[in-house]
């Protein structure tokens, strides 16, 4: 599944670094209209249409490759709940010495430290295992040990910069609206019926997330707010229209489901206690295709 994923990697970050160079001057235009991402532009929506116009024709191949790289992680994290689940009941005995190998490890390591301490008057030693895990973490992070989404599979150098990749994900994300809809039986967005292109909406942000990975964290952080400005903008510019709105409708939808993707993507890089709120598993909202229900129209911008 690596190597596949490696592989669509690949094709996604080609075809992207194809679609924007020559639309680069363009698209740093309209990315500067809508600097900085903490104010709401009063021409936001007319950059979201100009989006839409010159980025429509590759959509369909972002969809498709990116939501197969999601696919692909949930198979992996699946796996691996599977195999831990099977290691913990029907390999106990494995379990066991593992995870005593594990405690041992740990606690000859702050032995050590704690044995060092009394000859060292500095103090220097004191502040070991902070630096000690200050320095494995992100190598066991862009290894994929501690969560599949942080694993980085391309190598920096190699790889084309695609400097607007941020804006081109945002623009995505606002062509799906049209595409998705909430499913109040199942608490989650589901891809309409009889729509042309049936979106899985949380892989795709899944393949995002891990795409975005493969870059600097400053993708990550734009594309964000790139998502909540065109909320707010969306609550800005929200008016009645009479009986065409539903009784029930708060929020403008596509505000809603923008502030949807915030949450989802949020809880793909930021552990929820650092969120300071509990919040459910990305996976627990996971819905095959296939299941399809009462679902309430998504508008347009």
């Amino acid at each position: 599944m690596c190597f596949l994923t490696a592989k669509d990697l690949q094709l996604i970050i080609r075809r992207l670094d194809a679609t924007v160079s020559p639309l680069e001057d363009l698209l740093q235009k309209l990315e500067g209209t809508l600097s900085p991402t903490s104010s709401t532009p009063a021409a936001a929506t007319e950059v979201y249409y100009e989006l839409l116009r010159v980025l429509r024709g590759d959509f369909p191949y972002f969809f498709e490759i990116l939501t197969r790289i999601g696919r692909l992680q949930v198979f992996r994290r699946l796996i691996s709940y599977e195999l831990s689940c099977d290691c913990g009941l029907q390999t106990s005995a494995l379990f066991s010495a593992l995870n005593t190998a594990n405690e041992a490890y740990l606690g000859e390591i702050n032995r050590n430290v704690e044995h060092e301490k009394v000859g060292d008057p500095s103090g220097r030693l004191s502040e070991l295992p902070g630096e000690w895990v200050d320095s494995a973490t992100p190598y066991l992070e862009r290894a994929g040990i501690t969560d599949i989404f942080t694993k980085v599979y391309m190598d920096p150098l190699r790889r084309p910069a695609v400097p607007q990749l941020a804006l081109v994900l945002f623009a995505s994300l606002i062509h799906s609206v049209s595409f998705v809809g909430y499913d109040k039986q199942f608490a989650c967005y589901l891809p309409l019926k009889n729509a042309s292109m049936p979106i899985d909406v949380w892989c795709y942000v899944a393949g995002c997330s891990l795409l975005l990975r493969q870059f600097h964290e400053s993708q990550f952080r734009t594309l964000v707010e790139l998502i909540g400005q065109s909320a707010r903008v969306s609550l800005l510019t929200y008016e009645e229209v009479g009986k065409k709105r539903q009784e029930s409708e708060v929020l403008p939808v596509f505000g809603e489901l923008m502030t949807y993707y915030v949450n989802t993507f949020l809880g793909f890089r930021v552990p929820n206690t650092m969120r300071g709120y509990e919040s459910l598993d990305a996976l627990q909202r996971l819905q095959p295709l296939t299941l399809q229900g009462g679902m309430r129209s998504v508008g347009t911008v």
